[in-house]
């Protein structure tokens, strides 16, 4: 007797995104130094912070809040509001949603950034 068919493996698989569980808004903090080397050059007379590092700090920050040793498996609708200057405290607050954990990073009353965050499995290293 013949196994099942099992179906063709995809081309293109998809991690399985388990989201990070947190019960209630998280915030925590960061700012980049005024000597880190990311600022060479951008831009000359009035420093700020590129866009790819904010966003990678904020991702790095919502990884911390909540605990998680998952990779990053998406964002979804980030928008950049404001620029961040060196040595400018950004808060960043999280919560849980349907789609994953939904962020607002503010300098002081100042919305900075925002947008959805997804998680997967762990990314093997070695």
């Amino acid at each position: 007797m013949r196994p099942p068919a099992q179906p063709a493996p995809s081309a293109i698989s998809q991690p399985a995104i388990s989201q990070p569980a947190i019960s209630q808004p998280a915030i925590t903090e960061f700012a980049i130094a005024a000597d880190d080397p990311c600022l060479d050059g951008h831009f000359p007379g009035r420093p700020l912070v590129p866009g790819a590092v904010l966003l990678a700090e904020t991702v790095a920050a919502l990884a911390a809040l909540v605990g998680t040793e998952a990779a990053l498996a998406s964002l979804e609708g980030v928008k950049f509001r404001r620029p961040v200057a060196p040595g400018e405290v950004v808060s960043v607050r999280a919560s849980a949603t349907p789609k994953g954990l939904a962020f607002a990073a503010h300098v002081g009353p100042a919305l900075a950034l925002s947008g959805t965050a997804s998680f997967g499995p762990p990314v093997p290293r070695g």
